[in-house]
């Protein structure tokens, strides 16, 4: 007779060859594939059944919003697994692209052979057959069945330019690039698979993930309360009981995470794009005493770390942006163009007119301001259509004495202008660069290499001290454009070449104006310092 302990193993096994055998009757579904082919420990794969429906969707257009460390790098990874080794649209050929080479390299050397190690069913899938890793793959490509899985870092399109997938996975989305998304579709095109997968933790509101998110039909899980019959999507903190450390209903009954549940669209009238808001609380053995600790900060948890992290939601804090009062806390008359001296009532000099042009297609964005006494006024701020004629007309009108532009996309224009106008006004084309503390000058060639989020910090500052002001009409400048775009830009963080984190402004809608006022606090801050109109 056999004891319990021996009854175990035998069970492992028996419960294992039926699965292998299940996944060869279905090679095309995923979930089946991965409980027959990964291991953890000495123990199949199990998962969660609020993760079964997102294996198993074969929407051409999956977004995930998740919090953090619950599975979907797993789920991702095993995607790549099963669409390689299965030869699935013909090729099995997966494009798996993370934030940054390095984090790429690192998912193909640990959680892959990781993968393979655990695996014996998925090891014979490697071209030696043993799990050995022989002959050595190059780690950005591995070899499984008759599939290849790239794996490659966002940073430039030429790191997965030219390569033909069946699967475009995207994993940790809004650290990458913002136009990722763009350059990836193309590799499907030729895919009688075509799946493209996107999957994130979010940062802010309508930015990547939550962008996707807000553009999909946005799947919520909900689970039933055995209690009172009612079907719910958990909510923290509302629907936890921590003196008893688990989730419940609002009736105070329990809720069940490994039973039965739903998947339910918000827009089930979208189509093009399905969404799931992925919710820790419906997942097995949420750390609930630590999130408790962390949303009251006992754990030195950050709020916006908390609500990306834990929640799986979008959060800024109240400094990230410019709002609509920081906005209307400037606004003013207009400037004062008369002085009382020696009793007579005289005209005021400026101390400079600046202006900023930031260059579209076949128009510009452009913004002037006066500055006077520690203060700058706004005289203009339109989106001008035309040619360059046009900019050269506002410089004559308003009496310019700096102007800074736009060195891209119109480089060719841009130079002729500024070679035009000589020094009436003085101009200079603005870049950017993304790393650096400090703005680099370069008068020979009349260019400004602005650090990216240092210049818009100096710029916002000057808006929350309430030194670059706005006329009372403010809100109405540029048909409402100019406020919206001025809240568009939101500092954040984002992963450098190495890995680490480092400020950063994204941008959730149009923010030209923004640039244009950013290109004359550039002027300000330098010029404007040294010759002592702006201090």
């Amino acid at each position: 007779m056999m004891s319990s302990t021996d009854l175990s193993p035998r069970y492992e096994q028996l419960l294992s060859q039926l699965r292998i055998e299940q996944s060869r009757r279905n090679p095309n579904d995923p979930l089946l594939w991965s409980r027959a082919h990964r291991r953890f420990g000495d123990s199949p794969m199990e998962i969660p059944p609020a993760l079964c429906d997102i294996y198993q969707d074969t929407h051409p257009f999956v977004v995930v919003q998740k919090p953090a460390q619950v599975g979907i790098t797993e789920l991702n990874l095993n995607l790549a697994l099963w669409c390689a080794s299965t030869n699935q649209g013909g090729r099995g050929n997966v494009l798996y692209l993370m934030p940054t080479q390095e984090n790429a390299d690192r998912l193909s050397q640990r959680r892959f052979l990781q993968a393979f190690a655990q695996s014996p069913e998925l090891a014979k899938l490697l071209p030696s057959g043993d799990g050995s890793m022989r002959p050595a793959q190059r780690i950005q490509m591995r070899s499984v069945g008759p599939g290849v899985i790239y794996l490659a870092g966002s940073e430039e399109t030429s790191q997965y330019a030219g390569i033909d997938a069946d699967l475009v996975i995207l994993d940790e989305y809004d650290q990458m690039n913002e136009d990722v998304l763009a350059n990836a579709l193309p590799r499907l095109r030729s895919s009688k698979l075509n799946r493209l997968r996107v999957t994130s933790t979010p940062t802010i509101p309508e930015l990547g993930i939550n962008g996707l998110i807000g553009r999909s039909d946005e799947r919520h899980y909900e689970l039933p309360c055995e209690s009172c019959g009612r079907w719910l999507e958990p909510q923290f903190p509302q629907n936890v009981d921590f003196d008893c450390e688990r989730v419940v209903c609002d009736c105070s009954g329990p809720l069940d995470p490994l039973g039965p549940g739903r998947w339910v669209a918000r827009r089930p009238e979208i189509k093009d794009v399905r969404g799931y808001q992925l919710n820790r609380l419906v997942l097995p053995c949420p750390p609930l005493r630590d999130m408790r600790l962390a949303a009251a900060g006992t754990l030195g948890t950050k709020q916006e770390q908390f609500w990306r992290q834990e929640l799986g939601i979008p959060f800024i804090t109240a400094n990230a942006r410019l709002s609509a009062a920081d906005l209307d806390s400037c606004r003013r008359g207009g400037p004062p163009p008369i002085a009382l001296v020696d009793r007579r009532w005289v005209q005021r000099k400026p101390s400079a007119i600046v202006m900023g042009v930031d260059v579209g297609q076949n128009h510009f964005w452009v913004v002037i301001r006066l500055f006077y006494d520690g203060r700058s006024y706004l005289l203009f701020a339109e989106k001008v259509h035309g040619e360059w004629e046009a900019i050269d007309s506002l410089c004559d009108r308003f009496k310019v004495e700096f102007c800074v532009v736009d060195a891209e996309p119109e480089v060719r224009g841009a130079k002729q202008f500024q070679d035009r106008r000589e020094s009436n006004p003085y101009v200079l084309r603005c870049d950017y660069r993304n790393a650096g503390t400090e703005h680099k000058w370069d008068w020979n060639e009349g260019k400004i290499h602005a650090v990216r989020t240092l210049s818009l910090d100096e710029m916002f500052d000057s808006f929350r001290q309430q030194r670059s002001l706005l006329p009372m009409e403010s809100c109405e400048l540029g048909g409402g454009a100019y406020y919206e775009h001025m809240q568009a830009l939101v500092r954040t963080t984002e992963l450098d070449r190495f890995g680490q984190q480092v400020p950063a402004y994204r941008h959730t809608r149009a923010d030209d104006f923004a640039h244009a006022e950013n290109y004359i606090m550039l002027v300000a801050t330098h010029l404007g310092q040294w010759n002592g109109w702006w201090t």
